[in-house]
């Protein structure tokens, strides 16, 4: 009998098929991890931030308009609710800061949207909206386009019929606050 030193060709294209088999199933998901971790920054940082403003919601002074590092920080803007000292020493910032494709609304730089709700009528059931633009519709639960050319500086009417969240659909993350 012969000694068996080695694999056969067999063996060897098994092997090949097997790894193949492995890498297609996995390099998807490895790909599609960065942009995942940035809509989960993204979420977060609304989350954060409409927390934020919920507080000063509730001593009456919430004002809406766009987040981004070089906002202006006037008397009367969000940029002088929103300041680095409250947000561990820098204005929250869209992870990716891609001007072409992660504007929100009407905003000038990538960043994050706050509207502030018209309490005034009747039928509107939010306080305020914060609103991010995601990379993975997966990730979003709002259609971005209903927010085309709005800044957050004119209160819009948030009505639960045309403000609706569908998680796992949309380019954008929104927290809506009652």
């Amino acid at each position: 009998m012969k000694n068996k030193k080695g694999f056969t060709l067999i063996e060897i294209l098994l092997v090949i098929v097997i790894i193949g088999i492995l890498a297609i199933m996995l390099i998807p998901n490895l790909l599609g991890g960065p942009s995942k971790a940035r809509d989960t920054q993204r979420s977060s940082t609304a989350s954060v931030i409409a927390t934020y403003l919920t507080n000063k919601a509730i001593a009456g002074k919430v004002v809406g308009g766009c987040i981004y590092p070089t906002m202006t920080h006037d008397v009367g803007t969000l940029g002088e609710i929103i300041n680095p000292e409250n947000f561990g020493g820098s204005i929250p910032t869209d992870p990716k800061n891609d001007e072409s494709t992660y504007l929100v609304g009407g905003c000038p730089k990538p960043g994050y949207l706050v509207i502030k709700g018209d309490k005034s009528n009747s039928d509107d059931k939010y306080t305020l909206g914060v609103f991010a633009r995601v990379e993975n519709k997966n990730q979003g639960n709002f259609d971005c386009n209903k927010l085309n050319g709005l800044d957050g500086t004119v209160a819009q009417v948030m009505t639960s019929d045309e403000w609706v969240l569908t998680p796992g659909n949309g380019n954008c993350f929104a927290n809506l606050i009652q």
